[in-house]
């Protein structure tokens, strides 16, 4: 789509070759990023489903399954959010680089070398390229609405908005 929601195109997934992806992201030269739960693998494809770049099998590197719930491509690296393990770096090439552990990452944005994660209850930032790993607890309440943005974390609850800023 663009800025309007016009259809640009359409892509099939499955037509492509990928069956178990859950999750897809745009990548910042335009094309798109996907993460293949059959294959392992992640991978850069063009608008017409060409594969650009692919990882190694990562299930083999990590030796264990990745849920990945968000992909976010700052640009620079390629950032991969699992709520079990934490957040996973790659290169713009998809090859695997580090991984900064923390559980119960959903959301992710960059501003500069600063990653922020949200999760459940809990705010990460993590500071690249040494992974060093800050951890924020959320104000509590059932009816709390959050929103991550680009240097921001803003949390409404009831009549409150609160902003956190990177």
């Amino acid at each position: 789509l663009d800025r309007s929601l016009t259809p640009l195109g359409e892509l099939h997934l499955i037509d492509a070759g990928y069956p178990e992806v859950r999750t897809v992201a745009a990548a910042a030269d335009g094309n798109l990023w996907v993460y293949d739960e059959t294959s392992f693998k992640l991978s850069k494809l063009s608008a017409a489903g060409t594969p650009l770049y692919e990882s190694q099998d990562l299930n083999l590197i990590l030796n264990h399954r990745l849920q990945i719930s968000s992909l976010y491509d700052d640009g620079v690296r390629v950032l991969a959010a699992d709520p079990l393990h934490g957040l996973y770096c790659f290169d713009p090439y998809a090859q695997y680089l580090r991984t900064a552990p923390m559980e119960g990452v959903a959301e992710i944005r960059t501003q500069g070398d600063t990653v922020a994660c949200l999760g459940d209850g809990v705010f990460f930032t993590v500071q690249l390229p040494l992974l060093e790993i800050r951890q924020r607890a959320l104000p509590e309440g059932a009816s709390m609405q959050r929103w991550l943005g680009a240097g921001q974390l803003l949390v409404q609850q009831k009549d409150s908005l609160w902003v956190l800023n990177l």
